[in-house]
């Protein structure tokens, strides 16, 4: 009995020390910007060991990524993406119902959707995006990635999904609030300043923003941007 009970916790620990190095590496791979090795590598994180909710949520950001790395004439490898993305999330949320990033993920990939479709042929995804905001920001208030989120949600949405143009400015000052050092919170409301033609207001964003040191590829490539719209302002 002893030995069967030493073997079977000889074997979880294997599966998990195994998918724990497959988070490890995956985790990796997106800050380098390698989005497919991620994918891949989280894949067999959640092969190994399927009850793991942060290697689902894992999966899910990193198909994501990937999909909002390829070509328009991808489009159908796109849509698949976004949807097993949206899966992913929600077994996350099905194994932990308390985690924040899951609920995040949930809002990421059915946003990330939303957005390919078209507003028109999305509306019945902008519930879906603002319950998983809405809970994520009920679990971690100073969640930068959702704040992020929710400002983008009220500048795309119309008012009668929900959208609110009056709390856009607010929801990412916030997200620069909880993540100061995040570049892509400063270029993206930066962009909805330009368009409501705020241009003294999108350079203070932007001049804060180039002067941040990137720390992984999604970074570097926000902060090209950044310097580029700032070297267009009148």
């Amino acid at each position: 009995m002893r030995l069967r009970v030493l073997v079977t916790t000889l074997v979880v620990a294997l599966v998990v020390g195994v998918a724990s190095a497959q988070v490890s590496l995956g985790n990796e791979r997106i800050v380098s910007g390698d989005y497919a090795g991620a994918v891949e590598a989280f894949e067999t994180a959640v092969e190994t060991n399927d009850r793991s909710a942060y290697a689902w949520l894992l999966l899910a950001r990193s198909r994501t990524y990937l999909a909002d790395t390829l070509p328009s004439s991808e489009a159908d490898t796109r849509q698949a993406l976004y949807e097993s993305a949206l899966e992913a999330a929600e077994t996350a949320v099905a194994l932990d119902p308390n985690e924040a990033d899951a609920h995040m993920e949930v809002a990421r990939a059915a946003g990330r959707n939303a957005q390919f479709q078209g507003v028109l042929n999305s509306i019945n995804l902008a519930g879906t995006v603002k319950d998983a905001l809405d809970r994520t920001l009920e679990l971690e208030p100073d969640h930068g990635p959702a704040l992020h989120a929710l400002g983008l949600f009220h500048h795309e949405v119309p008012w009668i999904a929900g959208g609110r143009s009056r709390q856009v400015v607010p929801s990412f000052e916030a997200a620069i609030a909880a993540e100061p050092q995040r570049i892509t919170h400063r270029v993206e409301l930066a962009k909805i300043l330009i368009a409501r033609e705020e241009t003294d207001a999108a350079r203070e964003q932007l001049t804060a923003a180039v002067g941040i040191e990137p720390q992984s590829a999604a970074d570097t490539a926000d902060l090209e941007e950044a310097e580029t719209l700032l070297a267009s302002l009148p």
